[in-house]
């Protein structure tokens, strides 16, 4: 928890605004993130608005966003490591 809190921190001022609830999710349950379908009925939302809103935030699409919690996360807890 307190590692997702630290990359939450660090990230969400850069987030714009439609996509933080999807990436605050991504970071806080990564074993949920599996499928960009599986996060978008969880987020309560069709798997395409996920992907307009990171094309409208001129942002790469979810998966990759997803992957790049996933990333950040394991960087988060190697730091805490050493």
């Amino acid at each position: 928890a307190r590692v997702a809190s630290d990359v939450l921190a660090s990230l969400m001022p850069r987030v714009p605004a439609p996509l933080r609830m999807f990436v605050e999710f991504c970071v806080q349950h990564p074993e949920q993130t599996r499928s960009i379908d599986q996060v978008a009925s969880l987020l309560g939302v069709h798997r395409r608005t996920l992907y307009a809103k990171t094309s409208a935030a001129r942002l790469p699409p979810p998966f990759a966003i997803r992957s790049w919690c996933r990333v950040l996360l394991a960087v988060r807890l190697l730091e805490r490591t050493n």
